[in-house]
């Protein structure tokens, strides 16, 4: 088949696909070394009609062994993760050019960009794969100006441009998602299912894992670890709780420019259980203010005229949100003590493991800094146990926002001390008044508590 697809290109001729027969007859893979795909994807690409349906159905099988099965990249087969990197770079480069996919790759560019050439020479993308090659060396060359590529205007570089123009050329002769299926079905090893079994196959592949109970817990630690020591993150939290109604933090949203107090600011939009805030951060403050403007709602369909003609808060003339009252007020200075403190008390491996004795397991946890202290009984936050240093956080999980206290000897996870359910969705509804919001936390409140050695056990799992 290969000689006769390389004389009819030469001629013009449309190139021939190689040819599957039917599923896959032998046993099904119990590892991710053999990639599977579904018998539809495979038609769908001899077919000639849709080269993106395999192309998919690999890059789906990556994504299912490393974020379900959490499996590592080099436990995982080699030419589908570099099927998976070729088509990130065609993906990254068809929506903002050489320069967004330096931008959106660069922390992962080891692996990410030798992945995507070997892939794409592998599948005979040859021009493209040039155009990557040159990229990499001028990113290599000039390490500077490749941090400040963006995708946008003001943050792409002329020569990347270029090779852009350069890359949509080789697109329209040789498209890459063609190069790919074709190469696919070529692989020796490839595993075809029968649709109606496809999804149990890849879900059984992908809990066979002997390491995915304890990556599981790794990756856990590593979020909330991520958002103890994320400046931003814990500055805005603390921010929140230090309101006069004691806001928790939920979420952050995107910055914009705004004057603020006379100054132009970076302002970030805060969710709160009170509402939408701004949050401004200084190098010596965080600062908390009201939003002021038109309220925040869904996006209206962007194919429907109407909806969008109709929709307040769009269009050039729209009013435009600013930042209104000072709500807060924490120094950089208070801040950095707490992250500190918070690391002492190995708080993110202390409170996963106070949420996994009470069932509470879960991926998405959000957790805010209401306050630390660092012993000293003159220092002591209101409403917490007098003793070691310590960190009190809002930890909201499974629609709930419990409590929790880390400290150097222990950890506790606190129900709020409130007659209603603290839910996650009611503090997103419901504006917060003194009343209802818990500054206070106590033994008849707690849930469950442990000591620093099993903290230390469960990191060393």
């Amino acid at each position: 088949m290969g000689w006769l697809t390389r004389v009819l290109a030469l001629f013009g001729g449309k190139k021939l696909f190689p040819r599957i027969e039917a599923p896959s007859s032998g046993p099904p893979p119990d590892h991710p070394g053999q990639p599977i795909v579904s018998w539809s994807a495979v038609e769908a690409a001899q077919s000639g009609g849709d080269h993106y349906a395999l192309v998919q159905a690999i890059v789906d099988f990556v994504n299912a062994m490393s974020h379900q099965g959490l499996y590592a990249n080099s436990e995982i087969a080699g030419n589908a993760v570099q099927a998976y990197n070729a088509d990130y770079y065609l993906a990254q480069v068809e929506n903002g050019g050489h320069s967004q996919f330096i931008h959106n790759s660069r922390a992962n560019a080891s692996t990410t960009w030798p992945g995507a050439l070997a892939g794409l020479r592998a599948s005979g993308a040859r021009r493209q794969a040039r155009l990557l090659q040159k990229m990499i060396a001028w990113a290599e060359a000039n390490p500077d100006d490749a941090d400040e590529q963006t995708g946008f205007n003001g943050g792409r570089d002329d020569t990347l441009d270029r090779l852009d123009y350069g890359f949509f050329a080789a697109e329209k002769k040789s498209p890459i998602l063609e190069s790919m299926a074709r190469w696919i079905l070529t692989w020796p090893d490839l595993y075809v299912v029968d649709d109606p079994g496809y999804p149990a196959t890849i879900d059984r592949v992908a809990m066979a894992n002997p390491q995915r109970g304890a990556r599981q817990v790794a990756r856990r630690i590593g979020m909330l670890d991520h958002q103890i020591n994320d400046w931003l993150h814990v500055a805005l939290g603390m921010a929140a709780a230090a309101s006069s109604e004691n806001e928790i933090c939920l979420g952050i949203g995107g910055g914009s420019i705004d004057v603020v107090e006379g100054e132009r600011r970076l302002a970030w939009l805060v969710h709160t259980n009170a509402g939408h805030r701004f949050g401004v951060l200084t190098d010596e403050h965080v600062r908390l203010y009201e939003r002021v403007g038109p309220p925040i709602r869904p996006a209206p369909d962007v194919w429907d005229a109407d909806a969008l003609a109709a929709s307040p808060g769009l269009g050039r003339n729209a009013a435009r949100p600013t930042c209104g009252r000072r709500l807060a007020h924490v120094d950089c200075e208070r801040i950095r003590e707490v992250v500190g403190l918070a690391n002492r008390c190995r708080s993110a491996a202390a409170i996963d493991l106070v949420l996994r004795k009470t069932g509470k397991l879960s991926d998405d946890v959000v957790l805010s800094a209401v306050e630390g202290t660092d012993g000293d009984p003159a220092n002591q936050a209101s409403g917490t146990e007098a003793g070691p240093p310590q960190v009190r956080w809002a930890v909201a999980v499974d629609n709930n926002v419990l409590l929790a206290l880390t400290r150097a000897d222990s950890a506790s996870l606190f129900r709020p001390t409130i007659a209603n359910r603290w839910s996650r969705s009611a503090l997103r509804r419901s504006p917060a008044t003194p009343n209802n919001m818990p500054t206070r936390v106590g033994s008849a409140g707690r849930i469950c508590r442990i000591v620093a050695t099993q903290v230390l056990m469960a990191t060393r799992q």
